[in-house]
């Protein structure tokens, strides 16, 4: 790649300077964390939480990868990771072992998913398995493969074989790489969690039996119209 001209790297500090922004809006507007954690503390402390994950996000998010105009979802998925990451860092610091602060972030990914309403979440469902996800999906692949940005994902689609509609392969994960990088590797796992909560909310059939974070060389994607899978 070549090198950055003076105006294109300050266009793409503006750029970033907005994402940032954008993302901790974002954060600011979930309510469904402070639902989350009231499971396990008071309303004071919930509150005081919530405070402490959105100094730490604001800390976490200069440092965010961004993959370029091309990769769009897999923009929306890193940001999500870095939210779960502050989480994370905050509730460890208060003496909370991975697997309770796994069962908070769970709660939060199921709150957030119950929000869509019903119709919408059906809606989302069927479109999964339409022509314009799968093609959206060969084409981030093909792209990732490139190699351009180095914390990206790299995967490949994978065409259904009558057990399953379609799937992706991930050789290279980038909240794994995210999290490595910040000292939280051991929780990359329960992020992988995450995927079972949105795919019961949104009918995607999810089944998976290796991931990255397990120490496992890929992690196998594959969707089926209409099959429930549990947690995993």
């Amino acid at each position: 790649m070549s090198e950055a001209t003076p105006e294109e790297a300050g266009q793409r500090r503006r750029s970033r300077s907005k994402r940032e922004r954008k993302l901790l809006r974002r954060f600011g507007e979930d309510k469904g964390l402070l639902r989350a954690l009231a499971c396990d503390y008071d309303a004071e402390t919930c509150r005081a939480i919530g405070e402490e994950v959105r100094r730490e996000l604001e800390a976490l998010a200069p440092e965010v990868p961004h993959f370029g105009p091309r990769m769009g979802f897999f923009n929306i998925m890193i940001e999500g990771a870095s939210q779960i990451l502050a989480v994370y860092r905050v509730l460890e610091r208060r003496g909370r072992s991975c697997e309770e602060i796994g069962d908070i972030v769970y709660r939060h990914a199921e709150i957030g998913c119950g929000r869509v309403p019903g119709p919408l979440r059906s809606l989302a469902g069927r479109l999964w398995f339409g022509r314009f996800v799968t093609r959206y999906h060969r084409r981030q692949a093909a792209e990732s493969e490139k190699r351009e940005y180095p914390d990206n994902w790299v995967m490949s689609f994978v065409e259904g074989d009558g057990d399953f509609d379609w799937g992706v392969d991930y050789f290279e994960c980038a909240v794994v790489k995210f999290f490595r990088a910040h000292g939280a590797e051991d929780f990359a796992p329960y992020v992988c969690r995450l995927d079972f909560a949105a795919s019961e909310a949104f009918h995607w059939g999810l089944r998976r039996s290796t991931t990255i974070a397990e120490g496992h060389p890929s992690c196998d994607f594959r969707f089926r119209r209409g099959r429930a899978l549990p947690r995993s």
